[in-house]
């Protein structure tokens, strides 16, 4: 399966929990059906910005996401929200996504636990450095680079203002200054500040919050100037 496959799971799980009228039931479906898809697009983008360690622990988070949204499934059927034939193709669907995340995290392991190589360099020439006098060597100083704020869309610009104004903030959260972007746009951008190490994501299941990255103070000042 590809990411496009992906969003066209994730918008079957929308479909069919239209006739859900269980709204806190809905929306956990929803909600984690949509961490299911953020985390999967991290795991296997095909220009991935995630390190192996970051891949590993996403890859047991998505197993553990998708045991919860099965067992939601499953009460919605129950309650007969849910044709028993479209529930069994979604988690047929599911199941195959977590063994297509277990191939994926053992190779991570694999590429773990495999020592790199390291080349061997020749021995090196000794060089008489001439000295002058009182005149002293001076290593020049690597220069930090910073996160392009520049590149942000607007929008992300803003949700940077938010958040360090608010100090944290969840998805829902956004929806009050942005009521006319859907919560899966603003899981993208987050997803965007989350690659650009701009914001952390902190917290599980029900209970995420994104924060500024510590140290970002410069960068908040400057979108906070930004209008």
């Amino acid at each position: 399966m590809n990411n496009e496959d992906f969003l066209k799971l994730t918008d079957t799980v929308y479909n069919i929990t239209e006739f859900v009228s269980d709204e806190p039931l809905k929306n956990k479906i929803r909600e984690r059906a949509l961490e299911v898809f953020s985390n999967l697009n991290l795991i296997f983008s095909k220009n991935p910005k995630a390190t192996p360690q970051e891949k590993n622990k996403l890859s047991i988070q998505v197993e553990k996401d998708i045991e919860i949204l099965e067992n939601c499934l499953k009460l919605a059927r129950s309650r007969e929200y849910l044709y028993p034939f479209n529930f069994l193709i979604i988690k047929n669907e599911y199941d195959k996504i977590k063994e297509e995340v277990k191939q994926c995290e053992c190779e991570e392991k694999e590429k773990l636990e495999t020592p790199l190589e390291t080349p061997s360099l020749p021995a090196p020439s000794v060089d008489v450095e001439k000295k002058t006098p009182g005149v002293e060597k001076r290593t020049p100083s690597i220069e930090k680079k910073t996160p392009d704020v520049g590149e942000l869309s607007e929008r992300q610009k803003k949700i940077l203002k938010i958040l360090e104004k608010e100090k944290e903030a969840q998805v829902w959260n956004f929806t009050k200054f942005f009521p006319d972007v859907s919560k899966r746009t603003l899981r993208r951008d987050l997803d965007n500040l989350l690659k650009k190490e701009l914001i952390i994501r902190v917290g599980k299941w029900n209970q995420v919050f994104y924060q500024l990255k510590g140290g970002r103070t410069e960068i908040g000042q400057g979108v906070g100037q930004d209008k």
